[in-house]
């Protein structure tokens, strides 16, 4: 185990991320050292911003964001990591999450996070969208979704589509050169929608992790 008990209930109960998931991760990519992740957890579950971010406006947020950077950037100097470290890299990933739910709960957090920024996965467990950001979308809706033709094949795929075939297309052939990648096309219901954001540039729908398991490849 990576995690101490206060960092795994923290990050299951409260931010929805898989730690079992998340420890095969830091100890594939980091070996031993991976164990510093969970002192970097608890420096940023226990530090003051949990308390001061929430509620802000703008200008409030990003002043006590830099205050909060400023607190943790000399914390992982100190751990012996600096600028160019893939350590260093994550930790700055992870600050990043926590920045976005202290100050906007789950739905800052999965609006603030980025799919390419290999942090850990947010697995929602409930919707996290108003009801009414959802009215203007016809009963079904069609979404894509671009993965890896290993995704594709198990026929469980993941939580994050978009109704806008651009976007896929970009996630499959432009965001990601590791492995061969396809756009699916499937379809989904209102009620299988956990979050949506009308206003957001990507379109992204997300649904329960694993619930959408057929679909059609548009391109390859």
């Amino acid at each position: 185990m990576i995690f101490c008990k206060e960092c795994a209930v923290f990050l299951t109960e409260s931010m929805c991320i898989n730690v079992s998931e998340f420890q095969t991760s830091l100890r594939k990519r980091f070996g031993e050292q991976s164990q510093q992740f969970d002192d970097i957890c608890k420096f940023l579950i226990n530090d003051p911003a949990s308390i001061h971010l929430k509620g802000l406006n703008v200008i409030e947020c990003s002043i006590e964001s830099d205050a909060f950077l400023d607190r943790f950037r000399p914390f992982i100097k100190e751990l012996g990591h600096d600028d160019d470290d893939d350590i260093f890299e994550l930790a700055f990933v992870l600050f990043g999450y926590f920045s976005y739910f202290y100050s906007g709960g789950l739905q800052g957090l999965f609006k603030g996070r980025q799919p390419d920024d290999f942090g850990p996965r947010i697995y929602l467990k409930e919707r996290i969208c108003s009801d009414e950001s959802i009215q203007a979308l016809p009963d079904v809706i069609k979404v894509y979704r671009g993965m890896s033709i290993a995704e594709y094949e198990s026929g469980s795929f993941g939580m994050s589509w978009s109704i806008d075939e651009k976007v896929a297309k970009d996630f499959a052939f432009v965001h990601y050169h590791d492995e061969p990648r396809v756009v699916v096309q499937s379809c989904i219901t209102k009620k299988q929608i956990l979050f949506y954001n009308p206003q957001g540039t990507e379109g992204e729908i997300a649904v329960l992790n694993d619930s959408i398991t057929d679909g059609s490849i548009l391109y390859e």
